[in-house]
């Protein structure tokens, strides 16, 4: 490999780690304000506050799916050896882990704050939910991932053999299929019964791979067409959540992972940020990029004891748009602090973080 070679793989490299980075600090401003929204029986919220929150919510709905996309970015790197056993037990195995791990415990948790006791009884009915997906909510990723880690030696087969133009067609079609068909049947009451069984997700894994080589810089003209097109992006979905927020019927299926809008939105930030060409410290940047998936697990936890325990919101405050941001740096300052207690505990970070 020239050194050339070498030192755009490295900016690549850095360009995902100040992603996930800072998608790790977005998913934590996201629950910190969606906690409040998807429990209205607890924190009774105005109308001005149930909006901003909703805004919040709306403008920070990328970051899973850029989580996805760099895993599509990496390991669908035609350079990088993939196999299936690689992708059972090296991956897959990991979120099944995790999902024993913290899942079990989670699903206790939530037992707890439901019948405000604790016993052995409650051990089986625990494992059952975090079989089922009952337990924490943002968990769901993980079930997500195990199905995409299997499937992708298919995929990497797939990505290394097809052409640009093919890959292109095969998103279109995702795109069309999984994304804006469903959209707009739920938005105009629709019956257009067409769907693409591959599913949304797998659209986000794909668009890493397509949109991985925009991870190498870019000029300051492209950066500041990509920052337009993402305020025009920020400015619509303001607009439709002012519109649209007081209606149940339209407004979750605008923040929803699988709306033409996320998706347009969080390709968008995925390759601006391979667009910035980022000057910083690259081993402490990697140290925190290591991190991010204990911050992930163990944020919700922290944001649940501090509202639920012991009723510290933001609403509480006198200035609650301010609030919302000092919560959830608190929140991710303690869960990158969480994370890397956990990760000194040997078969934590051998197997799991």
């Amino acid at each position: 490999m020239k050194e050339t070679d070498n030192v755009r793989e490295g900016e690549k490299l850095t360009s995902i780690s100040l992603l996930r980075v800072t998608a790790a600090v977005a998913v934590v401003f996201l629950h910190s304000g969606s906690t409040l929204l998807e429990n209205p029986d607890l924190f009774h919220l105005t109308g001005s506050q149930k909006t901003f929150f909703q805004i919040c919510h709306m403008l920070s709905v990328w970051t899973v799916p850029c989580f996805f996309m760099i895993t599509g970015c990496l390991l669908l790197d035609e350079k990088r050896d993939l196999t299936a056993k690689d992708c059972i037990f090296k991956y897959a195995n990991r979120m099944l882990l995790t999902l024993g791990v913290f899942g079990i415990p989670m699903a206790m948790l939530i037992l707890l704050f439901e019948t405000k006791s604790l016993s052995f009884s409650m051990i089986g009915e625990a494992v059952y939910m975090a079989l089922s997906g009952k337990t924490l909510s943002h968990l769901w990723y993980l079930y997500a991932m195990i199905g995409i880690y299997l499937v992708l030696p298919l995929l990497k087969r797939f990505t290394d053999a097809c052409s640009k133009e093919l890959l292109d067609y095969i998103l279109a079609v995702l795109f069309v299929m999984d994304f804006c068909i469903p959209f707009y049947n739920r938005l105009f009451q629709l019956e257009l019964n067409f769907s693409a069984p591959l599913g949304g997700y797998v659209f986000y894994v794909l668009c890493g791979r397509r949109f991985r080589d925009f991870l190498r810089g870019g000029g300051q003209k492209k950066v500041f067409y990509l920052l337009a097109a993402l305020g025009s992006m920020a400015v619509l979905l303001i607009a439709l959540t002012v519109l649209y927020g007081g209606q149940d019927t339209i407004f979750p299926y605008l923040v929803d992972y699988k709306s033409p809008l996320t998706a347009i939105y969080s390709v968008l930030i995925f390759v601006l940020f391979g667009s910035l060409k980022p000057r910083c410290n690259r081993n402490a940047l990697w140290k925190l990029d290591r991190l991010c998936f204990g911050v992930y697990l163990i944020h919700p936890v922290l944001i649940q004891t501090v509202y639920r325990v012991f009723r510290i919101t933001p609403v509480h405050t006198g200035c609650y748009p301010v609030a919302l941001f000092g919560f959830a740096a608190g929140f991710a300052i303690a869960s990158f602090l969480g994370a890397w207690v956990l990760s000194l505990v040997k078969p934590l970070k051998k197997y799991i973080l």
